[in-house]
């Protein structure tokens, strides 16, 4: 069926007699102009089709209403655009409470008490200072030093594994410190 008023007109009165081949017809004329509408906006093919279809079943939903004066075409693009403008808003809500609970997290961290860092700077000396000489050796070289797993191996005469090893011991005593301090 082709977009005739006098046809439009016929199928809303029918629609909203509750006729369901009536609004497939108006389904079938107007889905993909109002998808390619909304795909413009939301740039995403799935979230048009979800917009479009909750378009048509307000259609459906409030059919009683339909004013069969009016063109359904200006009808469907002005509810899926306030559908689309209602997904957006919610959108940038959720964004905007994620930027705030970032900043506030962030303010946190920065926040933390002096005394409390300089009870885990004392733990992570304290911690380093106990480990095993050559285990806190490998660990100082790459940590402070900068120096990679190939040229510890190389200073040292020792695998690469050997360096692995030893950094990943003294890591976990680190973590295992830190984890059973209360601060």
């Amino acid at each position: 069926m082709t977009r005739n008023p006098q046809n439009e007109r016929i199928l809303l009165e029918l629609i909203k007699k509750g006729d369901q081949n009536a609004f497939g017809k108006i389904f079938n004329i107007y889905y993909n102009v109002i998808l390619v509408f909304i795909y413009k906006l939301t740039k995403n093919r799935m979230q048009a089709e979800d917009i479009v279809q909750e378009t048509f079943a307000k259609l459906w939903a409030f059919k009683e209403r339909i004013d069969i004066n009016r063109p359904i075409k200006s009808y469907l693009y002005k509810t899926s655009y306030n559908l689309y403008i209602d997904i957006y808003r919610k959108s940038l809500r959720a964004k905007e409470m994620l930027k705030e609970l970032y900043y506030q997290k962030i303010i946190s961290l920065t926040e933390e008490d002096d005394a409390i860092k300089e009870k885990k700077m004392a733990l992570i000396e304290y911690t380093i200072n106990e480990l095993p000489p050559k285990c806190k050796a490998i660990f100082m070289m790459s940590k402070f030093d900068g120096l990679t797993y190939n040229e510890i191996s190389s200073e040292l005469n020792i695998s690469v594994k050997t360096v692995e090893n030893q950094i990943g011991i003294a890591l976990t005593k680190l973590r295992t410190a830190l984890k059973t301090q209360v601060f």
